[in-house]
């Protein structure tokens, strides 16, 4: 599998469309009892946020997120509540 694959396919294998996605992130959402209104941008911000607490090098957040340089998550760095 190359990292650019799609990680998320339907039930026949293929890769999921955007739409579905949304659709399925949205019930495991509600399934979680967190709601329906989360985005799937929200978690990445989340993640890029809480990981340098748990003690995550940056390089290795920043290569999560396919992001360019490691210290592209800067930013959005700092301390923050976990998703309830």
């Amino acid at each position: 599998m190359d990292r650019h694959d799609p990680v998320f396919r339907d039930d026949a294998g293929r890769p999921m469309s955007r739409q579905r996605m949304n659709v399925q992130f949205k019930r495991v959402c509600e399934a979680a009892g967190i709601g329906r209104d989360w985005q799937r941008r929200e978690t990445r911000h989340s993640f890029v946020s809480i990981a340098p607490d748990s003690g995550v090098p940056v390089e290795d957040i920043a290569d999560a997120v396919d992001t360019s340089t490691p210290m592209s998550p800067a930013p959005c760095t700092g301390t923050r509540s976990p998703i309830p």
